[in-house]
């Protein structure tokens, strides 16, 4: 090989590690922009959380609730309180308790510091795995209770909205839905044996979930995914 060639396969070397110090510059910024999109998106949750303590608690004990800090989930944990047995018609302790909850709920979350956050509001209605009496199948009473759980999501998503005045009502109908699980998300707890058994009381609620904007960081963290390999 001659002088020239060994020049010309030298400057090519020297581009393509140019090249690759390039991209892997661009990926890294990239990374420690999902990073820290990662944190403000942790950082926005927190931030709720401490909000919806302040704001409920001292009724949440009266309201048989409780805020799950990793879910942000407001849940309702006491059925006798929320409907009658095997209805979907709100007590009415319970539309005294939404009266009060949700236009709160709903200033916090339509402040300045979490309007543009917010990605969904999700209603849930869950039941036990119990309903319907008398000789029934397991796929039976399933579809009974989701039904059921549905319609009692439905009931609580229509009178939470008849709380709000028409401004805050438009921005919530963008971001709310209503769902029923029937009895497929139960809470169990463990007996004196330590086995998990269904806390039939606790698997019956309503719950508010907030789901914050994450698209932007997924979307970094895939294209920075892609230019490292």
């Amino acid at each position: 090989m001659d002088d020239s060639s060994t020049v010309e396969w030298v400057s090519i070397a020297d581009l393509m590690s140019g090249l690759m110090m390039v991209f892997l510059l661009i990926s890294l910024l990239f990374i420690n922009e999902a990073q820290e999109k990662i944190k403000s998106f942790e950082d926005t949750k927190s931030l709720i959380y401490a909000d919806l303590i302040e704001e409920f608690e001292s009724d949440l004990t009266n309201w048989g609730a409780e805020i799950d800090k990793e879910t942000l989930s407001l849940r309702f944990n006491e059925p006798e309180i929320l409907f009658q047995n095997g209805s979907y018609e709100l007590s009415s302790k319970f539309i005294i308790i939404i009266d009060s909850f949700f236009p709160r709920y709903i200033n916090i979350l339509n402040s300045e510091k979490y309007a543009d956050k917010i990605e969904e509001i999700r209603i849930e209605g869950h039941t036990s795995s119990k309903g319907m009496s008398g000789q029934v199948s397991e796929e039976e009473k399933y579809f009974y209770n989701l039904e059921l759980s549905q319609s009692r999501a439905k009931q609580v998503l229509f009178k939470s909205m008849k709380t709000l005045d028409p401004e805050k009502s438009n921005w919530v109908k963008g971001l709310i839905a209503a769902s029923g699980y029937s009895s497929s998300r139960l809470i169990y707890q463990k007996n004196v044996d330590h086995e998990k058994t269904e806390d039939e009381a606790l698997s019956r609620r309503v719950e508010f979930k907030i789901k914050v904007k994450t698209e932007e960081i997924i979307n970094s963290m895939d294209f920075a995914s892609k230019l490292a390999k």
